[in-house]
């Protein structure tokens, strides 16, 4: 094993690191909606609006904290920032 592998290992062997650690990938959602928002000058209220829910919907989607998204809400929302939803499934590190 590699040092690298060791220290991630020895990180997450602490339950507040692992906690945080699994949660990355809802932050990463959320900050690509973020973003793309942003950089489509939309506040939340105008991107609901355009994907037909609810300002609080969009809200939760952005919090990092929410995993309770579905994939057709994804979908909306991508297409209402004139994006597309790509999911990938890659292999956790070892």
């Amino acid at each position: 094993m590699n040092t690298w592998n060791k220290l991630r290992n020895k990180l997450l062997s602490d339950k507040k690191v692992k906690k945080a650690y699994d949660k990355l990938p809802s932050v990463d959602v959320a900050a690509q909606i973020i973003n793309a928002r942003k950089l489509s000058g939309l506040t939340q209220i105008e991107l609901a609006s355009k994907a037909k829910t609810s300002q609080s919907a969009i809200a939760r989607l952005e919090s990092g904290d929410y995993t309770g998204y579905s994939m057709k809400t994804l979908i909306k929302v991508a297409l209402a920032l004139n994006s597309m939803l790509e999911i990938k499934i890659q292999p956790k590190y070892q």
